[in-house]
C-alpha cells in the first residue's frame, strides 16, 4: 500500500549531531574573535565557513530541481558582501545554521512518531469479501475494501464507518485524551484503537 511506506532510517538528525554543533560553536566562536579583535580577514573566514553547508544545501536543492530558502541565503550573502555589512551577514548565517539544524530535529522527530504510530498497526486484516469474512496481510489490502474492526483491536487504515457503532481512542494520534463515538459516514483514523463497539 503506498499510504504506508517504509520511513528511511537514514535521519537527517544523523547529520546534523554534536560535530555540527560543535562546527556551529566554532563558527559562533570564531565570529566573537573577529568581531573582538576587528579583523575583517577573520570575519571573511567566519562567513566562508558558516556559508559552506547553505552553498551545499543550495546546490543539492538545485540538483533535484528544487528552491530552498538555502538557495536564497546564497545569494543574499553574496549581496551583503558587495554591501559590506559582513557582521550582518555572519549573524544572519549563523541563524540559517542552527534554523537548518531545527529543521532536521522536527523533521527527525516526526519520522520517530510516524514509525511509532506504524507499529501499532496490525499486520493482518479482517475484510469481507464475496460476503464472507477474510483475514489478509495488512500490505494487500486495497481502496474500497471493506474491514471489519472488533473491539480491542487498532485501526488498520483511514477510512469511514459504513456500519455499526464504536467508542474509538485517537489518543495515539491526535493526542485527544477522550474516546470518541464514531457512527455511520464518519472518519476513522489508522492505528486509532476501538474500546467499545
Amino acid at each position: 500500500m503506498t499510504a504506508y511506506k517504509n520511513i528511511s532510517r537514514d535521519s537527517i538528525i544523523k547529520r546534523f549531531n554534536v560535530p555540527y554543533w560543535g562546527y556551529v560553536l566554532l563558527i559562533g566562536c570564531l565570529f566573537v574573535l573577529a568581531w573582538y579583535y576587528q579583523s575583517s580577514t577573520l570575519l571573511y573566514v567566519t562567513i566562508a565557513a558558516a556559508w559552506l553547508p547553505l552553498v551545499v544545501g543550495a546546490l543539492r536543492d538545485l540538483s533535484e530541481r528544487k528552491i530552498g530558502n538555502q538557495f536564497f541565503v546564497f545569494f543574499a550573502t553574496i549581496i551583503g558582501l558587495i554591501g559590506g555589512k559582513l557582521i550582518a551577514i555572519t549573524i544572519i548565517l549563523m541563524i540559517m545554521l542552527i534554523a537548518t539544524y531545527l529543521e532536521g530535529l522536527i523533521e527527525y522527530r516526526t519520522e520517530s512518531a510516524l514509525q511509532r504510530i506504524l507499529t501499532l498497526l496490525p499486520k493482518v486484516v479482517t475484510i469481507v469479501r464475496d460476503g464472507k469474512e477474510e483475514v489478509i496481510p495488512l500490505e494487500q489490502l486495497e481502496v474500497g475494501m471493506v474491514v471489519i474492526i472488533n473491539t480491542g483491536q487498532r485501526v488498520p487504515v483511514d477510512g469511514t464507518v459504513i456500519k455499526g457503532e464504536a467508542t474509538v481512542n485517537e489518543a495515539p494520534l491526535t493526542g485527544e485524551s477522550k474516546p470518541l463515538s464514531k457512527a455511520h459516514g464518519m472518519g476513522v483514523f489508522a492505528g486509532s484503537y476501538v474500546e467499545a463497539g
